[in-house]
This record gives C-alpha cells, structure tokens and sequence, in this order.
C-alpha cells in the first residue's frame, strides 16, 4: 500500500510537471531509493512485484493471530467474572465490601464497553423471602439503583445500563436459613447484547 501510495503521489507531480527530454542521473541508491520513472507502465510495474513477493513470503493464514475480537467470548468471560454486591437485611445501602466488588466490576464493564459499545448492562435488584412481594420488589429496585449509581461515578455509561427489580423471585438459594437470606439480598450485573 505504500508503494502505491508514493507511485501515485508521484504521478501526480508528473502531471504539473512534464517529463524532462535529458535522461535523468543516475538513482543514488542510499538517497533515492526509487528509481525515475519514465512512463505510466513503467510506474506501474514496480506496484505489481513487492506485493507479488509479500503474499510469497507471507506465513500462512491460520497462523495470524486474530485482530477482530470475539464479542460472545468477551461477554461470556466478563459476566463469570462479575461479582455479586451484597446488602444488609432490609436495607439498600451498600457495605465497603460491596462498594469494593462494584468498583472491580466496574472496571469490568468499562474495558467490555470500549470494545463494544453496543452491549448492556443488566443491573438487577434481588431481596430474601422475608416481606411481601410488592416490598422486595421495591426494595430489590433501590438495591439495584444503589449499585448503578455507583457504577456511574465509576465510568460506566448510565445509557449502557437498565435496571431491574426481581424482588424475591429470583432467589440463590432457597433454604429457610440466614446464610442462604443472605446470599439472596444482592444486585447481580450481567452484560448482555
């Protein structure tokens, strides 16, 4: 692409400018590299031989790494990478330790949404079986909005987010204990297309 770059670069001087009728000097080879050209196929000529010789020499195509990145891979191997924030019972503020589990996961999402702009992120709000329904699903929604704010101050586009309540009726676990409650009172990220 080069060489064709500078042919046409030089033509185009060819054109302003008519070919000298003098034979021209002889091409220092340390100082112009090209040699004169003297008419359209000649010019031409040159064009056509490296890159002959570069498909020669060049290695065979399965052992080009691939430049294109794989979407599917990237959102699968972010969202096993994301983590859970936790909350405390009946409560929508986030801790330290989830404050620290968003800013990873942020981190995440920021490197994902550059390569692919396209994709979203799925924040959702979940809460234990304790209360009603229409109250873990309004608390599962401030837990939800809890974590996208953060993420925002964060870097990660509030247009690339959509929030989510599921309340109690997506849980973890579902043994009547405070180890599984706790497991269930969380805002899970997910990115998808």
């Amino acid at each position: 692409m080069k060489t064709i770059c500078c042919i046409a670069l030089l033509l185009a001087g060819c054109i302003r400018h008519p070919l000298r009728k003098d034979p021209p000097a002889p091409p220092d080879p340390v100082a112009d590299p090209l040699p004169p050209i003297r008419s359209v196929d000649e010019a031409l000529k040159p064009a056509v031989a490296p890159v002959q010789t570069q498909r020669e020499e060049a290695p065979p195509e399965e052992s080009i790494p691939r430049i294109r990145k794989d979407e599917g891979a990237a959102i699968a191997a972010v969202n096993a990478s994301l983590e859970d924030a936790y909350f405390a019972y009946d409560r929508s503020e986030l801790t330290p330790a989830a404050l620290a589990v968003l800013q990873k996961d942020a981190a995440l999402l920021c490197a994902i949404l550059e390569d692919f702009p396209v994709l979203r992120v799925l924040v959702e709000g979940h809460c234990d079986e304790r209360g009603s329904a229409e109250y873990n699903l309004g608390l599962g929604d401030k837990r939800a909005r809890s974590a996208e704010q953060i993420l925002r101050q964060y870097g990660v586009p509030a247009a690339a987010m959509q929030v989510i309540s599921y309340g109690k009726e997506a849980p973890q676990c579902t043994e009547p204990n405070e180890a599984c409650w706790q497991r269930n009172r969380r805002a899970h990220l997910s990115v998808k297309r």
